[in-house]
C-alpha cells in the first residue's frame, strides 16, 4: 500500500512486512521476526531473523545486524560498523575510523588517525595505515591488503581474493573461484561461485552472476539485468521502469533513472564505506552495509544504485524475507520470498503486495546519494 499522506507499504508473509510512508517514512520486513524499520525522525532500520536486527539512525546513524548475535551498527556521529556473529564484530568511527571484528579473536580495526585494521584468525591480521592505508589478512596463506595510494585489498583463502585500489577501485574475491569485481571507470562487480559471476559497469552498466549458469546482467543504456538459477532471470528495463523477482524462478527486473537493483541468492553480501572505503561479504550472514557522507548501504554508478536512497530512495534486501526497496520520490521496489514480489513506480505510484499482517512503525526519509566506488575489472 501506498498514500501521498502517509505514503505507507506493507507486506507480509508469514509475518513478513514492507512499509514505507513519505510522511511517515517507514519500512519494515518481518519474516519470523524479520523486521527492517527505517524513520527519518531517528532514520533507523532493523532487521531481524531469530533476532537478526538491522538499524540505522539519521541523529546517530546507525546500523545493526543480528542473526544469533549477529550485529552491524554505523554511526554517522561516530560513523560505527559492528558485526557480530558468534562474537564476530566490525566496529567502524569517522571520528577514529575504527573497525574491528572478532570470531575467535578475529578482529579488524580501522582508524582514520591511525588507519588500523585488523583481523586475527589463529594469528590472521589485517592492517590499514592512513599513510599507505594498507590492509593484510593471512589465514592459511590468505591475504588482504589496501593501499591509500593505490588503495588495496585482498584476500585469497583457496584463491579467495579481495582487491580495491582507490586509484582503480577494484574488488575481488574468490573462493572456489568466487569473484568480486567493481571498477568505477566501468564499474564492475564480478562474483563467482561454482561459476557464479556479477558484473556492473557504469558505462555500459553491466551485472552478471554464475551460479550454473546464473547470469546477472545490466546496461545503462538499455538498463538490463538478468539472472538465472536453475532458470532464474532478472531483468532491468528503465523505459519501463520494473522490478520482478519470482523465488520459484527467481527473477527480478528493474528499471530506472537510478537502475537499482540487488539479489543475494545464497548468502551474498556486499559492502561499502565511501569514508573507510570497507566492503564485506558474509555468506554465512549476508550482510549489505555502506555509508559515509549521507549513511547509503550498497552502491552506486553514475544513478546506478544497490540500496540507495536520494529523497526517500531506499533499497533493501533481506535473504530471509527477500526484501528489496526503492523510493525516488516515493518509488517503492518490495519483494517477498513467500510470494516473490518486486515493484517499482518512478512516479511515485503505489506498489502493492499481499499483506497477512498491517503494521506501523516509525517513519524513515532517505535521502543519500552516495559515493562510487572506481576501478577495472580483473
Amino acid at each position: 500500500m501506498h498514500a501521498s499522506e502517509k505514503d505507507v507499504l506493507m507486506h507480509a508473509s508469514a509475518r513478513n512486512v514492507l512499509m514505507h510512508a513519505s510522511e511517515r517514512d517507514v519500512l519494515v520486513h518481518a519474516s519470523a521476526r524479520d523486521v527492517l524499520i527505517h524513520a527519518s525522525a531517528r532514520d533507523v532500520l532493523m532487521h531481524a531473523s531469530a533476532r537478526d536486527v538491522l538499524m540505522h539512525d539519521s541523529a546517530r546513524d546507525v546500523l545493526m545486524h543480528a542473526s544469533a548475535r549477529d550485529v552491524l551498527m554505523h554511526d554517522s556521529a561516530r560513523d560505527v560498523l559492528m558485526h557480530d556473529s558468534a562474537g564476530d564484530v566490525i566496529m567502524h568511527d569517522s571520528a577514529g575510523d575504527v573497525l574491528m571484528h572478532d570470531s575467535a579473536r578475529d578482529v579488524l580495526m580501522h582508524a582514520s588517525t591511525r588507519d588500523v585494521l585488523m583481523h586475527d584468525s589463529a594469528r590472521d591480521v589485517l592492517m590499514h595505515d592512513s599513510a599507505r592505508d594498507v590492509l593484510m589478512h593471512d589465514s592459511a596463506g590468505d591475504v588482504i591488503m589496501h593501499a591509500s595510494a593505490r588503495e588495496v585489498l585482498m584476500h585469497a583463502s583457496e584463491r579467495d581474493v579481495l582487491i580495491h585500489p582507490s586509484a582503480r577501485n577494484v574488488l575481488i574475491h574468490a573462493s572456489a573461484r568466487d569473484v568480486h569485481i567493481h571498477a568505477s571507470a566501468r564499474d564492475v562487480l564480478i562474483h563467482a561461485s561454482a561459476r557464479d559471476v556479477l558484473m556492473h559497469a557504469s558505462a555500459g552498466d553491466v551485472l552478471k552472476h554464475d551460479s550454473a549458469r546464473e547470469v546477472l546482467m545490466h546496461d545503462s543504456a538499455r538498463d538490463v539485468l538478468m539472472h538465472d538459477s536453475a532458470g532464474d532471470v532478472l531483468m532491468h528495463d528503465s523505459a519501463r521502469d520494473v522490478l520482478m523477482h519470482d523465488s520459484a524462478r527467481d527473477v527480478l527486473m528493474h528499471a530506472s533513472a537510478s537502475d537499482v537493483l540487488i539479489h543475494a541468492s545464497a548468502r551474498d553480501v556486499l559492502m561499502h564505506d565511501s569514508a573507510g572505503d570497507v566492503l564485506m561479504h558474509d555468506s554465512a550472514r549476508d550482510v549489505l552495509m555502506h555509508d559515509s557522507a549521507r549513511d547509503v548501504l550498497m552502491h552506486a554508478s553514475a544513478s546506478d544504485v544497490l540500496i540507495h536512497a536520494s529523497a526517500r530512495d531506499v533499497l533493501m534486501h533481506d535473504s530471509a524475507g527477500d526484501v528489496l526497496m526503492h523510493d525516488s520520490e516515493r518509488d517503492v521496489l518490495m519483494h517477498d520470498s513467500a510470494g516473490d514480489v518486486l515493484m517499482h513506480d518512478s512516479a511515485g505510484d503505489v506498489n502493492m503486495h499481499a499483506v497477512a499482517a498491517a503494521v506501523q512503525n516509525p517513519s524513515i526519509h532517505w535521502s543519500m546519494p552516495f559515493r562510487i566506488i572506481k576501478g577495472c575489472i580483473l
